[in-house]
């Protein structure tokens, strides 16, 4: 998932068979709520591919909250690549 989102690149379903797109994760980082979206960029095209809000329980320890949202946003990648 890191692999691809620093930079991978994939077929992209506008625009080109040719041509790729590049994905770019954004998050507004939160250890309460943290939100997330998923753009397609194409040249100069962006593309809306996904977004939400990831809320780990909030009893939880730090840790376990981060790991949380570490492996809340690898699943979405992964969902969305």
């Amino acid at each position: 998932v890191l692999d691809y989102l620093c930079g991978g690149r994939r077929p992209t379903r506008f625009g080109c068979a040719c041509m790729s797109a590049t994905l770019i994760l954004g998050v507004d980082p939160g250890l309460n709520r943290c939100g997330w979206g998923l753009i397609a960029s194409e040249g100069s095209r962006l593309a809306h591919v996904a977004h939400g809000v990831i809320k780990p329980a909030p009893q939880q320890q730090l840790a376990s909250r981060l790991l949380c949202l570490l492996e809340e946003l690898a699943a979405r990648a992964d969902n969305n690549y």
